[in-house]
């Protein structure tokens, strides 16, 4: 009997420490992840919960996601703008002109470079063929020909992939974005590429291309947390201002937040609601308040 209880006494002791050791590490990697910048969000306080229902069932799950933060800009040169300019096929003394860009030309297209790395222009004089087998191509299509036409020039960054095709409904052009996959899906200002096609040919290429870093794993709200802050004047509104609003779908997406003024954003994950028209929706952060600085007085 008494053998049986210090079994008993042994086993529960062993259970404390094990639950107060895993508090200690998770307390331990929290301390070591980086304090983030206040997330700039505009509340809009006259949101009732009662107007607002769900058609679908939110999760309790607190996911874990990489926060990634921009690096610097690094100012172009001349011999960066010679280099990008050559592997597109226009060769040419690079001019720098009073804003500190750099435009190449020659026969076959214009090359300008602006100020940064992984920040250019490129126009051809006549639309690029690519492996596009008609004028009518469809998405998935364009998009491996966006992906082999910067690859082919040594100008495709890691990790960057293809994630939509847009119309323009004045022209016939149609615009293949890429964006970096660590960072998708996004809700929009994160670094990207954009290569424009023209009855199948690559008719012009703008790149935004900002480098990043990752700052660490942060565990984030719930779906239901997100939800709860909506009501707390924790989120962004679009433009969620019918009396009834019947949120129908929540995604997690990345969109920059940070210090934006000196060119280093950082990309917080926001859950998105949406209502079951385009016109409704709702940004809520989805880092805990606890990883954040606090924003100045």
């Amino acid at each position: 009997m008494i053998r049986r209880l210090l079994f008993l006494a042994l086993a529960c002791l062993c259970f404390v420490l094990g639950i107060i050791s895993l508090s200690c590490s998770d307390s331990g990697a929290d301390a070591k992840l980086p304090k983030l910048p206040p997330m700039g969000v505009d509340p809009y306080p006259g949101l009732q919960r009662s107007d607002v229902t769900l058609a679908i069932e939110l999760s309790d799950e607190r996911p874990i996601r990489t926060i990634f933060r921009a690096l610097p800009w690094q100012p172009a040169d001349s011999e960066y703008a010679h280099s990008v300019a050559e592997k597109l096929g226009v060769v040419g003394e690079p001019k720098q002109e009073a804003d500190g860009s750099y435009i190449v030309k020659s026969e076959l297209g214009e090359v300008e470079i602006r100020q940064s790395v992984g920040n250019f222009d490129y126009t051809p004089s006549v639309p690029k063929a690519t492996s596009v087998s008609s004028a009518q191509p469809g998405d998935d299509e364009l998009k491996a020909a966006a992906e082999a036409f910067l690859s082919g020039h040594d100008l495709l960054p890691q990790h960057a992939r293809a994630v939509s095709v847009s119309y323009n409904e004045y022209t016939s052009r149609r615009t293949v974005r890429i964006e970096d996959e660590r960072l998708t899906p996004s809700l929009g200002l994160t670094p990207f590429i954009n290569v424009n096609f023209e009855a199948g040919a690559v008719s012009s290429v703008g790149s935004r291309w900002q480098p990043i870093e990752a700052l660490g794993d942060y565990p984030l709200l719930s779906e239901k947390e997100a939800f709860e802050r909506l009501f707390k004047d924790k989120g962004r509104i679009g433009i969620m201002t019918d009396k009834a609003v019947t949120i129908s779908s929540v995604q997690l997406a990345f969109h920059v937040t940070g210090n934006q003024e000196e060119g280093i954003p950082t990309f917080f994950p926001f859950y998105y609601f949406r209502g079951e028209k385009d016109s409704q929706y709702a940004w809520v952060p989805a880092v805990p308040d606890k990883y954040l600085e606090k924003p100045p007085q």
